[in-house]
């Protein structure tokens, strides 16, 4: 998403995509899903003044090899020479390179299934990062559950890099250390304009028996201590609603954009939550495609993912779109 306003970037060259099929590919079921979306508009180039903002929900960055590979050659005193002897690039890998071609300038990722909370950890996603932008900035958010596992389901990543990175005012994540959300504020100046953008995950709706370190698991031993009678699922949105109340200011911008497992109605948390903050809906306002095949049906779609914010940032888009990534 592209969205005109106070901010300014370089000028440079854009990039446009573009499918090419074989009536073989056309058999397997991601090309068959991949069919339901519309990439017919290709990616635009980006203008001096634009902000670009890339959302995935990634469901794992892939980097559990990588860390294991940190740690043997710790041990074996080549900390500093691992990278460059990577066979095999990790999501993440092929994730940056790709957003470096788009000139993106903020990335926001739902379900990093990552223990942002180890220092191994964040230090893999760092030489990683490192390797395609110098300078840009993480803030990652995972529950505080030990689950003995660098993989952990859950969780949300969001990356600043460029203009984005130079302008941060603050950062941080759920405080309910859940690790449904994270968030970085970007301004001039503290008393000036404003975006606060924020990354969540909103853990499906479960009934029945559930693993041991699913988020949804996680959530409902950190909600047990609390003494809440709720469910992660109803408690997303409350806690979320709750936190904003401080960001409500006149020259406060609000971009949300999560994975909030659940389709859009007038009954549903998500919209009850987008209407009591004065958020709209992008994906309906500019009458985006489908985010999700359909599990059950992979000739039908849905839409669990969104894009929120305030009417202010919906006037300056100029370019929205799904991508084929």
């Amino acid at each position: 998403m592209d969205s005109r306003g106070s901010t300014k970037s370089n000028d440079k060259e854009g990039t446009i995509l573009q499918i090419e099929r074989t009536e073989e590919q056309d058999d397997g079921d991601l090309l068959r899903s991949l069919a339901l979306f519309d990439f017919s508009i290709p990616l635009v180039e980006k203008k001096p003044g634009t902000l670009r903002l890339f959302y995935n929900n990634c469901n794992g960055l892939e980097i559990t090899n990588l860390i294991m590979d940190v740690l043997s050659r710790k041990r074996d005193k080549r900390a500093n020479t691992y990278l460059k002897e990577i066979a095999n690039p990790t999501k993440l890998d092929r994730l940056l390179r790709q957003v470096k071609v788009w000139q993106v300038d903020m990335v926001m990722l739902a379900e990093t299934c990552t223990d942002w909370n180890q220092t191994v950890v964040r230090r893999a996603v760092r030489h990683i990062t490192q390797t395609y932008d110098q300078t840009g900035c993480w803030m990652g958010s995972t529950s505080q559950v030990n689950v003995g596992n660098y993989l952990k389901p859950g969780g949300t990543g969001t990356f600043a890099t460029g203009y984005c990175n130079g302008r941060i005012l603050e950062k941080g994540n759920d405080p309910w250390k859940m690790g449904r959300w994270t968030y970085i504020l970007i301004g001039r100046d503290i008393n000036e304009k404003k975006i606060l953008f924020i990354t969540g995950y909103r853990t499906g709706n479960r009934t029945g028996e559930v693993g041991i370190n699913t988020t949804w698991s996680q959530q409902v031993a950190m909600i047990a201590k609390t003494q809440r009678e709720t469910t992660p699922y109803e408690s997303y949105f409350q806690d979320l609603e709750l936190w904003l109340e401080k960001y409500r200011t006149p020259n406060m911008e609000v971009v949300i954009c999560m994975d909030a497992n659940e389709q859009w109605s007038q009954k549903a948390g998500v919209a009850r939550f987008a209407q009591s903050n004065g958020l709209v809906n992008v994906n309906e306002e500019l009458n985006l495609s489908h985010t999700h095949p359909n599990v059950a049906n992979i000739d039908k779609s849905t839409t669990i993912d969104y894009c929120l914010c305030s009417p202010g940032v919906l006037d300056c888009v100029e370019y929205a779109s799904p991508v084929p990534y």
